[in-house]
C-alpha cells in the first residue's frame, strides 16, 4: 500500500501592536468608578494628543457586578456582565539595607501577621529580600502554601546573612557629625552622606530591576509591600548638612522615573511601609517619598501609625482598574515617556512613565529572567553570561 501523506499543518502567528495602560478612577469618597468608556477618557503622550484604541475594565470577582468593554466601532451596553476578572498576587519585599536591627525584626512580625492573618485565601504570594551585599533574593517564589512562607521568614529571621548595620552605623554617624563644627560637617559628614545616598539609589535601582523582571500581564496584578525604615532613604537630611549638600525628594524624581516605568510595565502597585525613624525630621521627606510612590503607581503610603490597618487596606481595597490600549512608537525610542491620562474623577495614576525596549534591551531582561527561574530552565545550561554589545547582521557582539 502506498505510503500516506502527512497531514498539513496550519500554524498560525498573531502579533499585536497595541500596548496598555492600566489605570484606577476613583469618584471623591474613594470609591471606584464603574463604566467608563472611549468618550470618557483623554490621553497625551509627551504633550501630545494620544488615540485610545480600546478601553476595557477588569476587576476581581467580587469587586464589580457592571464592568464593560468599550472598543472602536462597538456600543457597550449599560450593566453588562463583564467577561474577565482580575487576579491579584502578593509580593512581600524586605529591604534589608535600609532596615535597622530593631526596624528589621519589626518588618519580619508584619510580613508573617500579614501571611497568617490578611493575606487572602488561595491567593499568590512571593517573598523578596534584598540587601547591598547580596542583592535581589527570591526565597520563596509565588505560591499559595502560607507555611512555606512564614517557614521562609523563620528562617531568615536569626540569618546572618540577612542582618545588616548601614542604618545602625548610620546613627554613630549622625551622633558624631552634630557635634562637629560647621567647616567639619561640610567635610566628613558630607562624604559620610554621599555614602549612605549611594546605598539609597542602589536599593531603589534592585527595586527597578525586580519589576523588569516579574513578568506581568494584563489580567494579572501584583501588589509589592515595601518595608523600609524612615528617615534611611534621606540621609544627607538626616546629618543635617546644608541646603547645598542636601538630598531632597525632587533629588529622587530621576531614580522614581524609571522605577514607576517598571511597576506600570510588570502591572504592580508599590505600597510603602514605614518602620520608625532615624531623626524625627526626615519623617516627613519619607512619607512624601511615599506619597510620590503613591502617585506613581497607585499604592498606598502606611505611615508609622497605621501600618496594620494598611496592610488590611491593601487586600479590602476591591482591586478594580481600566486597561487603556493606546499604539505604540513604531521606532523603540530608548528614554523615558510620560502618559498623562483624563477622565470624569480622580485618576491615579495620573501622569504614567513609559520606557519602550528596543531588541538588545528585550534580549537582555529574557536573558535575566531566564537565569532567576526557580528552577532553571533544563534546556538552556548557562554557564556563563554574556552582553550583547554590537548586533551585525544576524549576530551579537559580546
Amino acid at each position: 500500500m502506498p505510503a500516506r501523506a502527512d497531514k498539513p499543518v496550519l500554524r498560525e502567528r498573531v502579533e499585536s501592536r497595541l500596548l496598555q495602560i492600566a489605570v484606577e478612577v476613583r469618584d471623591e469618597n474613594g470609591r471606584f468608578i464603574h463604566g467608563l468608556g472611549l468618550e470618557d477618557f483623554s490621553l497625551g503622550l509627551d504633550g501630545r494628543r494620544l488615540q485610545l484604541v480600546a478601553v476595557d475594565e477588569l476587576c476581581e470577582a467580587a469587586s464589580s457586578p457592571n464592568g464593560r468593554a468599550a472598543a472602536v466601532g462597538q456600543d457597550a451596553r449599560p450593566g453588562e456582565a463583564h467577561s474577565g476578572g482580575l487576579r491579584r498576587r502578593y509580593v512581600l519585599y524586605l529591604e534589608f539595607s535600609l532596615l535597622s536591627l530593631g526596624a528589621r525584626l519589626e518588618a519580619l512580625d508584619l510580613a508573617a501577621r500579614f501571611v497568617r492573618d490578611t493575606l487572602p485565601d488561595g491567593a499568590e504570594a512571593a517573598l523578596v529580600a534584598t540587601s547591598t551585599i547580596d542583592g535581589l533574593r527570591l526565597l520563596v517564589d509565588f505560591t499559595r502554601d502560607r507555611e512555606r512562607l512564614l517557614g521562609a521568614l523563620a528562617r531568615i529571621r536569626d540569618d546572618p546573612e540577612f542582618i545588616f548595620t548601614f542604618p545602625d552605623r548610620r546613627r554613630g554617624r549622625i551622633a558624631e557629625c552634630l557635634l562637629k563644627p560647621f567647616t567639619l560637617c561640610r567635610s566628613a559628614c558630607s562624604s559620610w552622606a554621599a555614602q549612605d545616598t549611594q546605598i539609597m539609589v542602589s536599593a531603589l535601582d534592585r527595586l527597578r530591576r525586580l519589576f523588569e523582571l516579574l513578568p506581568g500581564t494584563s489580567r494579572t496584578a501584583t501588589e509589592l509591600i515595601w518595608f523600609h525604615e524612615t528617615g534611611a532613604l534621606f540621609p544627607s537630611e538626616v546629618y543635617s548638612l546644608p541646603v547645598k549638600y542636601s538630598f531632597n525628594r525632587w533629588d529622587a524624581a530621576p531614580e522614581l522615573e524609571p522605577l514607576g516605568a517598571a511597576a506600570m510595565g510588570a502591572g504592580a502597585r508599590i505600597h510603602t511601609i514605614s518602620l520608625g525613624s532615624v531623626v524625627a525630621g526626615a519623617a516627613s521627606e519619607a512619607r512624601n517619598l511615599g506619597a510620590n510612590f503613591s502617585q506613581r503607581t497607585g499604592g498606598f503610603n502606611c505611615a508609622t501609625a497605621d501600618r496594620t490597618t494598611c496592610l488590611e487596606r491593601i487586600v479590602d481595597d476591591g482591586r478594580c482598574r481600566y486597561l487603556l490600549a493606546i499604539r505604540p512608537p513604531r521606532r523603540a525610542v530608548r528614554r523615558l515617556s510620560f502618559v498623562r491620562v483624563d477622565a470624569p474623577g480622580t485618576v491615579s495614576p495620573r501622569v504614567i512613565p513609559l520606557r519602550f525596549l528596543d531588541e538588545e534591551e528585550r534580549w537582555k531582561r529574557d536573558a535575566l529572567r531566564a537565569l532567576l527561574a526557580d528552577p532553571p530552565p533544563r534546556e538552556i545550561p548557562v554557564g556563563a553570561v554574556f552582553t550583547p554589545r554590537l548586533r551585525t547582521g544576524r549576530r551579537w557582539v559580546v
